[in-house]
């Protein structure tokens, strides 16, 4: 069409030239010509859009139906957490994709929205052993430039790399012959963090993984399974355990001295032993 237009144009200019008169009416009409066509043009584009938007509407729509379909299914509740899943469940063969999560009174459960997903997978909360965070956060320190024109010492690409806790890291130069560039510093920030989730199943271990942001939604749905809650509490009981077994020795001291078995002394000097052994 583009052609056509010029071809147009190229006739309107010789009809000026061999007639200014016919020329003009000439160009009006060819003005008129490309008006008209610029609007039908953008009527098509218009409408070109509108089919596009309708159709993407249809398909959100359709979308939408589905899901709350699903979810009628397997009685999803309307609050839910999304966490992202990344590998370790038997029974999802997909990874890398967002699930809904929630939990009952004995169970946590685990929503796939996805079209043709597994659906609604149950995990009884007496199954699972705990979830943890495990990996680490790091930065690196890039550092480039600082050459010295005509020969010198630069720092090139140079990384210093190192525990977010307080690792140490090198920064290496370099003796090339370059041009003066200023010395740049880039922190890189590194986060291979993921969450484990450790459950049974028919007999099995299995270590559910997700992507470390899933830590709090786990930790305000089933905080009692939180590995550093459990480890704490352990060690709790096991001091409390200590606590009492001092004390029940410390009553059958207590009767050895009156029965005048051992001496004020020497019941003293048991009892501060098993004192020191708890404190």
């Amino acid at each position: 069409m583009g052609w056509g237009f010029i071809m147009l144009g190229l006739i309107v200019f010789l009809l000026f030239l061999s007639s200014p008169i016919i020329g003009i009416v000439s160009l009006v009409l060819f003005i008129i010509i490309l008006i008209t066509y610029g609007m039908a043009t953008d009527k098509k584009r218009m409408e070109k859009m509108k089919e596009e938007q309708r159709i993407q509407e249809e398909k959100k729509e359709k979308e939408e139906q589905r899901l709350k379909v699903l979810m009628e299914k397997y009685e999803v509740p309307e609050e839910t957490k999304s966490i992202k899943y990344k590998h370790g469940h038997p029974l999802i063969d997909k990874k890398n994709f967002h699930l809904k999560t929630w939990v009952t009174e004995d169970n946590l459960c685990l929503f796939d929205k996805t079209e043709g997903g597994v659906g609604k997978i149950v995990i009884p909360l007496d199954d699972i052993e705990y979830f943890n965070m495990r990996g680490e956060v790091y930065r690196e320190n890039k550092i480039s430039g600082g050459g010295v024109s005509g020969g010198g010492t630069s720092v090139g690409g140079a990384v210093a790399g190192g525990l977010i806790a307080g690792g140490v890291g090198a920064v290496v130069g370099s003796r090339k012959s370059v041009k003066g560039d200023p010395i740049k510093s880039e922190t890189i920030t590194h986060d291979n963090r993921e969450v484990l989730l450790r459950i049974n199943l028919d007999s099995k271990k299995y270590d559910i993984i997700f992507n470390n942001n899933a830590y709090q939604s786990l930790k305000e749905l089933i905080p009692d399974k939180d590995y550093e809650s459990i480890k704490n509490d352990y060690l709790i009981d096991q001091v409390n355990k200590k606590e009492n077994d001092a004390i029940d020795k410390i009553k059958r001291l207590s009767l050895l001295r009156d029965e005048g078995i051992l001496t004020e002394e020497e019941f003293r000097f048991k009892k501060k032993e098993l004192l020191d052994k708890i404190n």
